[in-house]
């Protein structure tokens, strides 16, 4: 496996952190207290925070997420309510980390 440089794991690791926040926004997503975000779904608010290589989400009643999401469900943790997408440096050859999360949280999205 093919290690990324520190100086690309920033540069990858800032643009993907700037394309999930502007996916975010042309979805509606506002500023939240305690996430960078919150965007509304069928599940209710969905807080979100993202890092270099991983996306941290939250839903304030798992028990509704979890009637909502599908075979999704089996990312969430049904006592927090933590739905979090972790990506390894392979992922960053292509689109793929924004595609895949966007591909989750598009069917749950009002």
């Amino acid at each position: 496996m093919r290690k990324r440089t520190a100086t690309k794991r920033k540069v990858d690791g800032e643009r993907f952190q700037k394309a999930v926040t502007d996916y975010l926004t042309s979805k509606g997503a506002t500023p939240s207290e305690f996430y960078d975000l919150q965007i509304e779904t069928k599940a209710g608010p969905l807080r979100v925070t993202a890092y270099e290589d991983w996306i941290a989400t939250r839903f304030d009643d798992p028990a509704r997420a979890k009637s909502v999401l599908g075979e999704a469900v089996k990312w969430l943790n049904p006592h927090s309510g933590k739905w979090n997408f972790h990506f390894h440096d392979d992922d960053f050859a292509s689109d793929f980390p924004l595609t895949y999360f966007t591909q989750q949280l598009e069917p749950i999205l009002p």
